[in-house]
């Protein structure tokens, strides 16, 4: 009789999926959505209480299945909200029947979320709290979905965008 191969672990839990070192803040997973995730493009659900700004640059961590720091470094777009709720025809009929909200709030709701709009800047291969500038590259890893994404530390920011991290080695031209 042939084994039966088990496609899920029954016992599968947080604990045995690796999760990103304690330096980087989880605001939210890569998700499926029209058209990706791709080499340029993803949507992140955010967690709830997470925030971003446009222009925001995250990271996606690919420690799941990349068992080095490798990390794809994301600008925020756009986010958006989904909470059918809140459509006007019913936001509008608790309002002329004078009823308050009656729905969940965003932690423990299954159908309000945000999710946001993200490019991909360039995969990043850390040394540690360092970045191994020679392997410093445009998007070279798929985001799947189910990554996290991460907030980027500022240092990594600088790194990321080849700036200086002491303004006493660069030339100053003025502001």
């Amino acid at each position: 009789m042939a084994d039966i191969v088990e496609l899920v672990p029954s016992n599968l839990s947080d604990e045995q999926v690796p999760q990103p070192p304690e330096r980087f803040a989880v605001v939210g997973a890569v998700v499926q959505s029209e058209g990706g995730p791709s080499f340029q493009q993803l949507r992140a659900l955010l967690a709830p209480g997470s925030e971003v700004r446009p222009g925001e640059f995250l990271a996606v961590w690919h420690g799941r299945r990349v068992r080095d720091d490798t990390l794809t470094v994301i600008q925020v777009e756009d986010c958006r909200e989904i909470n059918p709720n809140e459509t006007p025809e019913l936001a509008h009929t608790r309002r002329a029947l004078d009823l308050g909200p009656a729905f969940a709030k965003e932690e423990t709701s299954t159908r309000v979320f945000r999710v946001a709009l993200c490019k991909t800047v360039e995969d990043l291969a850390l040394d540690g709290d360092k970045v191994d500038q020679d392997a410093a590259s445009a998007p070279q890893t798929l985001c799947r979905a189910g990554d996290p994404v991460v907030r980027l530390p500022a240092k990594l920011v600088t790194a990321a965008l080849g700036c200086l991290d002491h303004p006493d080695k660069g030339l100053s031209l003025g502001t």
